[in-house]
């Protein structure tokens, strides 16, 4: 599986030719680390990383250098950790937050109200 960088402004810049990639999922974590060498240095903070039509990645949020090792370190949330941080609040007035229809219709209100249309996208067929 190919591991893509992107920019801040999610544009493709390449491929990972060699790294460990290391994603932690569950109630404390839901972030990444990828070392690679240090010579093949390509991300700065903002970069987004994933493997295509999979749902590894994340985005860049720190850089760490190991000279020792001759290693960069990259570390962030991974798309689980950016949900992580998010809530779906009621209405004003309304003690919960109840939706009703087409559930893919549903996902993409949600994405919307959440402020995660930049990273998530619903399907649109019914």
């Amino acid at each position: 599986m190919d591991l893509i960088y992107a920019d801040e402004k999610k544009k493709d810049i390449g491929i990972f030719d060699a790294y460990t990639l290391d994603l932690s999922y569950g109630q404390d974590e839901n972030d990444f680390e990828l070392k690679i060498d240090r010579t093949s240095h390509c991300c700065r903070e903002g970069y987004y990383i994933y493997i295509d039509g999979e749902e590894y990645g994340g985005i860049v949020t720190a850089i760490k250098v190991n000279t020792s090792a001759d290693e960069i370190t990259y570390s962030g949330p991974t798309w689980q950790g950016c949900l992580e941080k998010k809530v779906l609040i009621p209405e004003v007035g309304q003690d919960y937050l109840i939706v009703q229809g087409d559930a893919n219709k549903i996902l993409g209100d949600l994405i919307e109200r959440l402020d995660l249309s930049d990273l998530f996208a619903a399907e649109t067929v019914d």
